[in-house]
């Protein structure tokens, strides 16, 4: 809850806010937070972003990204720039192993751990129903090249391949 009283905060001369020690932020630096969260979403990144994240172990810093990747264009409007943050480096960064397609992430990584594991009791299992619980897609908005990582969670696996077997 923002404690920010309007009437406690002196004006410039053309009635901006001032701040003041002891004033909380003024409105205008919160409604531009939410236009750049706003445009950060519209653009396709935020949800790629939290998939990245949901992939990787490592700390990974949301608003540093996203203040990289929003900037204001030449008319003052805010927008997503990816040119700003190098989105190839994101896989090295976020240390995921990463896969061209979902067949590929099944073929590599799916089906060799539920054929080699204790729950392969089953002669069929649906690869497919395990790797929509498992695999998330990590490539930019707009990429021409998709990559797909399987999620570093190992018990979230196991699950779904526990679900398929029965």
């Amino acid at each position: 809850m923002n404690s920010f009283n309007e009437s406690n905060v002196r004006r410039d001369s053309i009635g901006r806010f001032t701040n003041r020690p002891g004033a909380d932020t003024p409105p205008e630096a919160s409604f531009e937070s939410d236009a750049i969260e706003e445009v950060f979403e519209d653009s396709g990144y935020a949800d790629w972003l939290s998939n990245v994240m949901a992939c990787s172990d490592r700390d990974i810093d949301y608003d540093e990204i996203k203040e990289q990747l929003v900037t204001k264009n030449s008319d003052g409007d805010w927008e997503c720039n990816p040119s700003r943050y190098d989105l190839a480096a994101i896989n090295e960064k976020f240390d995921f192993q990463t896969y061209s397609t979902t067949k590929d992430a099944i073929d590599y990584a799916i089906a060799p751990a539920v054929e080699g594991g204790d729950v392969c009791e089953r002669d069929e299992f649906d690869l497919y129903a395990i790797a929509d619980e498992v695999v998330v897609n990590v490539a930019p908005p707009g990429s021409l090249n998709p990559s797909y990582a399987v999620i570093a969670d190992e018990n979230k696996f196991w699950l779904a391949v526990e679900k398929a077997a029965r």
